[in-house]
C-alpha cells in the first residue's frame, strides 16, 4: 500500500531522522499517520490523504494509476524547527521518483501547497508548516493493468 511505502521512504531519509531524532522520549519514530499521539516529543510529522482520484480509464480499460493529494504537517516548539522538517520534505520529493519499498511505483511528485501555522497547547504553542505533494502512482495493491 503507497501510505506504508511512503513511511518507510521518510523514516528512512537521514536527513530528515537527524532532525526527528532516534532517542525520542516518546519512543516513536515521529512520523505519524493523520494523528499524533498524545504528547509526541518535539519536532513531529502527520501526513494525511486529502484527496485522490482512484483508477481511472483509458481506451485499453481499467488501469492502476492513481492520483493523490497528501498534507505533511511539520511540527515543532519553534517555526524554525517545523519549517526546517518542511524544507527537507521537500528536497526529498523534489527530485524523488522511483519504486517504494512495498512496491508502489512513483511516476511524479509536485508541491502544490505551503502555510504556516500555530496552535495553542494548555503549555504553550506549537508551531507548524504544512506542505501538500501531489504524487501520481501505480500502487503495488491495485486492480488493473499498469499505464
Amino acid at each position: 500500500m503507497f501510505q506504508e511505502g511512503l513511511y518507510s521512504l521518510i523514516v528512512n531519509t537521514p536527513a530528515i531522522t537527524a532532525l526527528l531524532g532516534t532517542a525520542r522520549s516518546d519512543e516513536e519514530d515521529g512520523l505519524f499517520y493523520i494523528l499524533a499521539i498524545p504528547e509526541p516529543s518535539m519536532p513531529y510529522i502527520t501526513y494525511q490523504r486529502l484527496s485522490g482520484v482512484p483508477q481511472t480509464f483509458s481506451f485499453e480499460g481499467a488501469n492502476a494509476l492513481q492520483d493523490a493529494r497528501f498534507r505533511f504537517s511539520c511540527y515543532g516548539a519553534s517555526q524554525r524547527s517545523a519549517v526546517l522538517l518542511a524544507q527537507q520534505l521537500k528536497l526529498l520529493f523534489a527530485t524523488w521518483i522511483g519504486t517504494l519499498s512495498e512496491g508502489t511505483v512513483v511516476q511524479q511528485v509536485m508541491q502544490v501547497f505551503e502555510a504556516d501555522d500555530t496552535e495553542s497547547i494548555p503549555h504553550g504553542t506549537i508551531y507548524a508548516c504544512h506542505v501538500d505533494f501531489d504524487f501520481k502512482y501505480i500502487d503495488s495493491e491495485s486492480i488493473g493493468s499498469p499505464v
